[in-house]
Formats: C-alpha cells, structure tokens, sequence
C-alpha cells in the first residue's frame, strides 16, 4: 500500500512540475526547434497571432500557387514555385504573421510544402516538404 500512495503523489505532482514545449517552425531556415515556455517571447506564441501583425494574407479560394504569387507580389517579395504539384486553396480566410515569413509559414503549414527565404533579396523557393 505504502508503495501505491507514492506513486499516486507522483502522479499528481509531476504536471505541476513539468514545463509545456512547444515545436516552433523557424521561418528562415525551415527547421524546428523545441523551446521551453519561458524561451518564447508573445511573439513567437499564439497569443500574438493577429495583435501587432504587419502582414495580412487575405487567401482566396483557387489556386494556392496563385495566391502565394499574388501575396508575393503584393508585399515585393520573389517567388521560385519547385513544388511538383497545385494545391486548392478550399475557402476564403486570412491568415497574419509579425513578419512575411511566419505569415507564409502559416499558410504552407496546411500543405505538404516548405519554403526557404533570402529576407535580403526577399525572394523565397516554396519545395515539397520532406517526410
């Protein structure tokens, strides 16, 4: 029994000990890094998803290649398309980020394609994301 009550507290004690993780896309290198809650600053988490926001990608149903180069264009930004395959962009919707590449990475995010960016020339190459 004396064995039983100490792993009950263990179980009610370790998720007051633990800290959340989260997997953070890099937006200039396609990597991912796990980060612990008290690395990330607001914005790198959620919670500033929409407040403070520069870019706005306003998507529209059709063609998601059409809608990366539309984007592109409108914030002066080059396009290389490598991916073998169109997608379908399913409806209207917006989607935010603090900067052209986290906005990006957001709207690639539901498909399986990856981008890598040069913010210098800002231009980027969108690829067939690696399994």
């Amino acid at each position: 029994m004396h064995k039983f009550s100490w792993i009950v507290v263990g179980l009610i004690l370790m998720p007051m000990t633990s800290s959340a993780i989260w997997q953070v896309a890099d937006p200039l290198h396609g990597t991912k890094s796990y980060l612990n809650a008290s690395q990330l600053k607001c914005v790198d988490h959620p919670c500033k998803y929409a407040n403070g926001s520069k870019f706005l990608f306003k998507l529209r149903k059709g063609s998601l290649q059409d809608n990366v180069y539309r984007l592109a264009n409108k914030y002066n930004w080059r396009v290389t398309w490598r991916a073998p395959n169109n997608y379908h962009v399913m409806l209207n919707t917006k989607i935010v980020g603090v900067t052209f590449p986290v906005a990006m990475n957001r709207l690639l995010s539901h498909y399986p394609l990856r981008a890598t960016y040069n913010v210098k020339h800002k231009s980027m190459v969108v690829r067939r994301a690696a399994h």
